[in-house]
């Protein structure tokens, strides 16, 4: 589960904050995996970094139990100064891996990075392409939930880019991903499910396809036709809290009871009363008025007509309260609303 709470992210520039996220909410569903789409600046890699647990919202929470590797191919984590076969038994102790498992990580990182002895040598002596082949081979000898993609699939030459996506995809069999590509081949390829990330706002899609449409539709006509996820956490409970939600249930209520109850009721009542019959089957017309009164409260019409009374009681008061709360509740989000902004 990776779940977004009011998240809000941005970056003060000299022009006023550049919103990536504003107060989204959203619930990503398990065992998808899931693309990342968005114009160029729109904050994708920052997305891809909150969602696992990289980065942080300025405000609001990303909530999830999950496992994230570091971003496919990232190579600016390394210690300079310590060997590759250091920098792998670091990150391995750093994960909470015993001697033996430290042990076959360090020998498969080593075989698949293809370094030879430079594995044994300060990460500052690398090229940008060995470190990418370290980085790549390191993200893969771990199990994660998900795998973090930003638009790398593969590194190195040609021969070890054909050989790193493989073992991406074999590794993809067992994880699911967090993918941040331009490439529509490469989302449709691994990616089940999509979201759109534009101007602060959140589009979810069920179909990776319907995902690559909206965002096909933002580059040609810079229009977008989604909802987006942009409702606050929560909303509808804390609504129901408000007494002007409980007013405006009474009053649907009252209504019921006014409008519907008792046309209907109201008749059956007083028919009940002129039929019905004691245990002896005397009727209760027959009655004197006091003794009628403590036979009618066995009989189920007296009972549906004080239920009814009752109701009527309880919510039409409450009519009168209602444009008083409403315009409280105006208030009090009109407050909240500008002391955010």
């Amino acid at each position: 589960m990776i779940l977004l709470q009011n998240a809000t992210k941005y970056y003060k520039t000299k022009h006023g904050k550049k919103y990536v996220l504003k107060n989204v909410s959203l619930k990503l569903p398990e065992n998808k995996n899931i693309g990342i789409l968005g114009i160029n600046g729109a904050g994708k890699s920052t997305l891809l970094r909150m969602l696992g647990g990289i980065d942080f919202p300025n405000s609001g929470k990303i909530i999830s139990d999950k496992t994230f590797s570091w971003p496919m191919g990232l190579a600016g984590g390394f210690q300079g100064s310590m060997t590759g076969r250091q920098n792998v038994r670091f990150v391995a102790r750093v994960f909470g891996q015993d001697e033996e498992e430290i042990k076959k990580i360090v020998n498969f990182v080593y075989e698949f990075s293809e370094l030879g002895e430079y594995f044994d040598m300060p990460i500052k002596t690398y090229s940008s392409g060995m470190k990418s082949r370290l980085s790549f081979g390191l993200s893969l000898a771990f199990d994660f939930d998900y795998l973090l993609i930003d638009e790398t699939l593969s590194v190195g030459d040609s021969r070890f880019k054909a050989k790193s996506k493989e073992a991406l995809m074999k590794k993809i069999e067992k994880s699911n991903v967090l993918m941040v590509s331009h490439s529509m081949k490469d989302l449709r390829d691994i990616c089940d499910v999509g979201i759109v990330l534009h101007e602060g706002k959140l589009y979810y899609f069920d179909n990776i396809e319907d995902a690559i449409k909206t965002y096909e539709d933002i580059n040609k006509k810079g229009i977008i036709n989604a909802k987006p996820c942009n409702l606050i956490y929560g909303a509808e409970e804390k609504v129901k809290n408000y007494l002007s939600y409980r007013l405006g249930e009474s009053l649907i209520k009252c209504f019921k009871v006014f409008f519907i109850l008792c046309p209907v009721v109201y008749p059956l009542v007083v028919l009940g009363i002129l039929l019905e019959k004691d245990r002896n089957g005397i009727p209760l017309s027959k009655y004197s008025d006091k003794e009628r009164g403590e036979r009618l409260k066995e009989h189920l019409s007296y009972k549906l007509g004080q239920k009814m009374i009752e109701l009527y009681k309880e919510n039409f008061l409450n009519i009168f309260r209602l444009p008083l709360e409403l315009y409280k509740v105006y208030k009090d989000h009109k407050k909240r609303r500008h002391g955010k902004n």
